[in-house]
Order: C-alpha cells, then structure tokens, then sequence
C-alpha cells in the first residue's frame, strides 16, 4: 500500500519513485562455475593465464569460461 495521496497524474508518477519498500534490496542470486574437463580438438586459449589448452582441459558448464586443469582451483568461484 502506498503512503502517499494521488490527486494527479503527475503526483502519481512522481509518487511511483516512493512505492519501493525502505530497507528491502533484493539480491540476485549468485552463480558458481561447474567445470567439467574436455578433449578439445582443437587448442584454445585458457582465459586465466592465456596459454594456449592444447587437447585437454576444464570448460564451465554455465558460462563457458576454458581453462586448464592446473589452472581450474585459481578461477574465482563465483561468476
């Protein structure tokens, strides 16, 4: 419910910036990496140390981001 009186149409748009809640602030929700490991085809560039990932290394199953194996445990975990 709003706490302020419309009498306008301009009041009432101005009265729209009072409507969200004070203190509420929503967060979204934080994404974590699953890295899986690949034999890629063909080489890739690791996104960490930006050697090239000849056949095998890990890719994340939510963002793509490639790497080498050696290289997965010093990826930030959270996207």
């Amino acid at each position: 419910m709003l706490v302020c009186d419309v009498l306008t149409l301009w009041e009432w748009y101005a009265c729209l910036w009072c409507a969200d809640p004070v203190g509420v602030v929503e967060e979204a929700p934080k994404l974590k990496h699953r890295f899986r490991h690949y034999y890629f085809n063909r080489s890739r560039t690791c996104f960490l140390c930006k050697q090239k990932v000849l056949s095998q290394g890990s890719a994340c199953q939510v963002c793509r981001y490639i790497c080498h194996r050696q290289c997965e445990n010093q990826v930030s975990v959270y996207l």
